[in-house]
Formats: C-alpha cells, sequence, structure tokens
C-alpha cells in the first residue's frame, strides 16, 4: 500500500509542470507545424533529396509534442488498452528523430567529401527507402520492447536487460551525429581555408546541421549517460532487479 501511494506522489504534477509541459508541447507543435507546411509546399526534394530526412525528423519531433507533452500530466487518467500503442509510439518517434539527425550528418559528409559525385551517391529513390527502413526497424525495435512491459501507463516496470540497450543505442547515435558533426566542421574549414567568402558561405549552409545537433548533444546527452550509469550501478549495486520503473525516454 505505501509503495502505491509512493508512486501516486510521484505522478502528481505541480502547475508548473503542467504549464511547462502543455506550453512547450503547443509550441513545439505550431512551428514543427510551420516546418512541415514549408518543406512540402517549397521544397523540392528532386533537387535536395536531403529534405526528406529533414521532413521525416520534424514529423517525429511534431508526434513527439502532439503524443508526449501535450499529455503527459494527464498519463495516469489513461485506459490500460492505450498503453501499449502510446509507448510503442512515444519511443519510435525519438529514436526515429534521433536516427535521422544521423542521417542528416551522413548526408552532409557525403556532399562535402564528394560534391562531384554527390546526386549519384545521394537521390530521392534512395532517401525514401532509408526514411521507410528507419521507421519500420526502429518501430518493429519498440513493439518488441514495449512488449515485456509491467505496469500501468503512468509507471512502467520494465526488465533493465532489455531497457538497457535501448538506452544504448540513443547515446550510440547521438555521439555519431556529433562525431560526424565534428569531422565535417575539420573537412569544410581545411578545404576553404584561403578563401573566406566561400568558408562563410558553406558554414552558412551547414548552421542548421550544427545547431540541431549540438542541441541534441548537450541537451540530451548528459541525462541519457546519468540514467545508463544510474541503471548499471543498480544491475551491479543489488542483487535482486527484476526491473527497472520508467516512464519514457
Amino acid at each position: 500500500m505505501n509503495d502505491t501511494n509512493d508512486i501516486a506522489a510521484l505522478d502528481q504534477f505541480t502547475l508548473a509542470e503542467i504549464v511547462f509541459y502543455l506550453s512547450n508541447g503547443a509550441i513545439g507543435s505550431l512551428f514543427n507545424c510551420i516546418v512541415l507546411w514549408i518543406a512540402l509546399v517549397h521544397i523540392d526534394t528532386d533537387d535536395k533529396p536531403r529534405q526528406i530526412i529533414v521532413i521525416n525528423m520534424t514529423f517525429a519531433d511534431l508526434l513527439m509534442c502532439l503524443c508526449y507533452m501535450l499529455t503527459r500530466p494527464y498519463l495516469n487518467f489513461f485506459p490500460n488498452f492505450i498503453c501499449h500503442p502510446y509507448y510503442i509510439t512515444i519511443w519510435t518517434i525519438q529514436l526515429v528523430s534521433c536516427l535521422n539527425l544521423v542521417w542528416l550528418n551522413v548526408d552532409k559528409l557525403i556532399f562535402i567529401q564528394f560534391p562531384l559525385h554527390y546526386y549519384s551517391i545521394v537521390n530521392r529513390r534512395k532517401v525514401f527507402i532509408v526514411s521507410a527502413v528507419t521507421w519500420i526497424i526502429l518501430g518493429y525495435i519498440a513493439f518488441n520492447f514495449v512488449s515485456s512491459f509491467q505496469g500501468g501507463c503512468e509507471r512502467v516496470l520494465i526488465n533493465p536487460y532489455i531497457y538497457m540497450p535501448i538506452c544504448i543505442l540513443y547515446v550510440l547515435m547521438i555521439l555519431t551525429s556529433f562525431i560526424i558533426s565534428a569531422i565535417i566542421y575539420f573537412i569544410a574549414r581545411a578545404s576553404t581555408k584561403s578563401e573566406a567568402r566561400q568558408r562563410t558561405k558553406l558554414f552558412h549552409r551547414l548552421f542548421f546541421l550544427f545547431s540541431s545537433t549540438l542541441w541534441t548533444f548537450f541537451t540530451c546527452l548528459p541525462y541519457r549517460i546519468l540514467y545508463l550509469l544510474n541503471m548499471i550501478c543498480n544491475l551491479f549495486c543489488k542483487k535482486s532487479l527484476s526491473g527497472i520503473p520508467v516512464e519514457t525516454f
């Protein structure tokens, strides 16, 4: 009975927390809708196939705002049958958003390293295939992962040996994006060292990539690493641990 009361207390949101979730969810949804509208109406994906990656990443972020940020304060009111698709959606869109950032960095690396062969390596059809495979594989991973949870929507109990690989995958994708961005930065800096105007123009084109990667790296990675360290400590410090309570990523 005390454990139930403790969990209920943890799931009580203050007014400030409710305002935070709802305001950020609404603002994020608005801006992501604007970005999607501009991309779908004004961008030629035949000429700029990388925009398909941006569209996928933005769509995943929009779903995150709609499905998680705007619903999180009311999660304990959800009926149990919604829990399964809810968590599949949440974990899939977070992984998809992160992996699309990796693909965006890979695309820019190809563009910087092989500018004359870029359109023979990257085209609209190939990017569509990569995007579809990304959603299918990560959705499948999330489906099998979430199938093992026990508990209500507001407090999910998951075997740590199942949850840990997903967290490690998330951290690896963030680190991969950062490493590729760093490589792109040094290649761009070295290739235009003697031409200031060309270097400035190139870095203007790379601004979105660098800012997105750095934002994800500094806002998401510390929390993920600390969570992983805490999980590892729990696994090795406690003799009996059948599961860990988590809400979402």
